[in-house]
């Protein structure tokens, strides 16, 4: 019986996992959100003895001490993290950033997960666990110049895979992390504002000419997440139809 912390779990691929582990032996899995919460009431509600919905701003390192407080204190202990939280603050040429979006953008998408992870990896010293971080498949190729600060921080994300994987070998924790190439969520379509035609145009960059699906990028985090999966640590599972090839 498994205990989870999803952050970010209103996400669409949040979604898709919830509908998943809902149908799994889990003892509880905490879902934190900060403006999406109302997505995840109906999963509260039909499982109120497994699942919780915590909101929390993750922009500062209190706040992170402040949503494992309450998750603990709630499910005692851990057994999985899994990281799905994101935000672009400022969609523009790089050289118009200002220094307020640039901070946010590197404390929500790497300070946050990198505070967090220290709390739960000392949890998981005691009897092993799973990390599961989600950067994006672009991080490595210099991401966009339109989202600097995300991209970087997602970049972070790849290297802190590989050392806490280092680190947590011997604890019996993996670390692993899933980099979505063009996947069509409210990202793109909300936040990003994309139309038909800049949709079209970004699936060209995949050698698909597609756009994935979330329940698929859903599906691969379920797997890792098996007890079956015991000798793959430190990985950055690209799922993004060939982006950039």
């Amino acid at each position: 019986m498994k205990n989870i912390l999803i952050l970010g779990a209103s996400s669409d691929i949040g979604l898709s996992l919830l509908k998943n582990l809902t149908k799994d032996n889990i003892n509880k899995i905490g879902v934190h959100c900060n403006t999406g919460c109302k997505r995840l009431a109906h999963f509260e509600k039909s499982n109120k003895e497994r699942i919780k919905i915590f909101k929390q701003n993750l922009c500062r390192k209190k706040d992170c001490d402040s949503l494992l407080k309450k998750y603990f204190s709630w499910a005692k202990n851990i057994d999985i993290l899994i990281q799905l939280n994101g935000k672009i603050s400022s969609n523009k040429n790089w050289q118009l950033v200002s220094e307020k979006d640039w901070n946010e953008d590197l404390a929500v998408n790497l300070s946050a997960q990198f505070f967090i992870s220290q709390i739960v990896f000392k949890k998981m010293k005691k009897k092993g666990g799973k990390i599961i971080f989600t950067s994006t498949s672009s991080a490595d190729k210099g991401g966009s110049k339109n989202s600097i600060g995300y991209g970087i921080a997602k970049s972070g994300l790849m290297a802190l895979t590989k050392i806490l994987a280092r680190e947590g070998g011997k604890f019996k924790i993996k670390v692993n992390c899933i980099a979505p190439g063009f996947i069509l969520t409210r990202l793109h379509t909300k936040k990003l504002k994309k139309d038909k035609i800049k949709i079209n145009k970004r699936k060209k960059l995949n050698v698909m000419n597609e756009a994935g699906n979330p329940d698929e990028v859903a599906s691969m985090i379920k797997c890792l997440l098996s007890d079956e999966i015991k000798f793959i640590t430190g990985e950055v599972i690209r799922i993004d139809g060939g982006d950039w090839l």
